[in-house]
């Protein structure tokens, strides 16, 4: 994963005692951290059942399983329309290439048009709940950032830079807070 997970994880708003869902969970190190920073209630989702499958298992290794919950979903799919949240987060690597729609691995990696993002950007504003914030990971180093402002723009949000950590080697990554017009 492009972004190294714990400076999206450390840069995180996390709500004390709200709730958060992160979309794309992996082994749900971002929902585990807002877990232990005080979130009440997370809900973690990703497309492979392998990793929601960890995600359930560090939790409960982690004793944190009465907070954080997993789900198999494709971006908002298994996310009910009346679940609302404090804080939505996804970090996904954003490059624009052809995948495999049957290969779960490939389709956490590959968005071909920013389709999924595309989603992610207009629906995520219903499920946050009154003053919570909807954030994206992002680099420009594999993602097209004019596609995901045309994206932006057809969901009807914009994009600011909410936090950046740039690498000795010279890479950059965002995290991008997104406002609904």
């Amino acid at each position: 994963m492009l972004g190294e997970p714990s400076f999206y994880a450390a840069a995180l708003p996390v709500p004390k005692d709200g709730s958060v869902l992160e979309i794309g969970c992996g082994a749900g190190l971002i929902a585990l951290t807002a877990a232990k920073r005080g979130a009440a209630k997370v809900l973690a989702t990703d497309i492979s059942p392998a990793a929601v499958a960890n995600c359930k298992a560090n939790a409960a290794s982690c004793g944190l399983a009465n907070v954080v919950t997993a789900r198999l979903s494709d971006v908002f799919s298994a996310v009910a329309a009346d679940e609302h949240f404090d804080l939505i987060f996804w970090n996904f690597p954003a490059v624009d290439a052809p995948r495999d729609e049957y290969d779960p691995l490939e389709c956490s990696v590959f968005d071909p048009g920013y389709q999924s993002i595309g989603r992610y950007l207009r629906d995520a504003g219903g499920h946050l709940s009154p003053g919570g914030r909807a954030l994206f990971g992002f680099s420009d180093v594999v993602g097209n950032g004019a596609l995901l402002e045309q994206r932006a723009a057809e969901a009807g949000a914009s994009l600011s830079v909410y936090q950046t950590r740039e690498y000795s080697n010279g890479v950059r990554v965002k995290m991008l807070e997104i406002t609904y017009h």
